[in-house]
């Protein structure tokens, strides 16, 4: 064996040599994380100044006036505010269980992909079958180093599977397409 972790209940067939294992990156949970801090920080602060400006002495009516435009819009955001400070808690369990719950195989002979804990998807895509092979990446994934690894496959059943939020979706494509070029070589041989 070469070191590389094998998921719980996968068995590897004769000959079959693991590559790559991996899970959903954790840099996506720490930017998740920190738009939905900065979001709830701004909102905060508007509403402050919102009320520092309605509470100012002479003020109210002009202010009122003023704001009654931007302030109905920004009584939703604060309940918007309110409502995610309350959901946080179960959002983030969430996003955690589906990040301890996902995990990635790649071998000589397929690829493997295994999600969930109560209700449970696991997909597989013999080497053979794999057609082509991409990258997608946001701005904030290329900054991150991090993405989404698609994979056609020439299954009607499998048809196009992902490796989602991993870290070096480059490093993994490049992997992929070094196997699927090894196994043509020995096709030809």
């Amino acid at each position: 064996m070469n070191g590389v972790k094998i998921p719980k209940n996968f068995n590897l067939t004769e000959g079959e040599v693991p590559y790559w294992y991996g899970r959903p990156s954790w840099k996506y949970l720490w930017a998740e994380a920190f738009l939905g801090i900065l979001i709830v920080l701004l909102t905060f602060v508007l509403l402050l100044v919102i009320s520092l400006v309605i509470n100012a002495g002479g003020l109210y009516l002009i202010a009122l006036l003023i704001l009654i435009p931007i302030f109905i819009p920004l009584l939703l955001a604060s309940l918007l505010v309110i409502l995610a400070i309350i959901l946080s808690p179960i959002l983030l369990f969430i996003v955690v269980l589906e990040f301890l719950t996902t995990e990635y195989l790649i071998t000589n002979k397929r690829i493997y992909i295994k999600k969930g804990i109560i209700s449970r998807t696991i997909q597989e895509a013999r080497l053979e079958w794999v057609r082509a092979v991409a990258v997608n990446q946001s701005i904030l994934e290329r900054i991150i180093n991090c993405g989404k690894v698609i994979i056609s496959t020439s299954s009607e059943l499998v048809g196009t599977i992902a490796l989602e939020r991993i870290s070096n979706p480059m490093k993994v494509k490049n992997l992929i397409e070094e196997l699927l070029a090894k196994r043509e070589h020995h096709s030809t041989m």
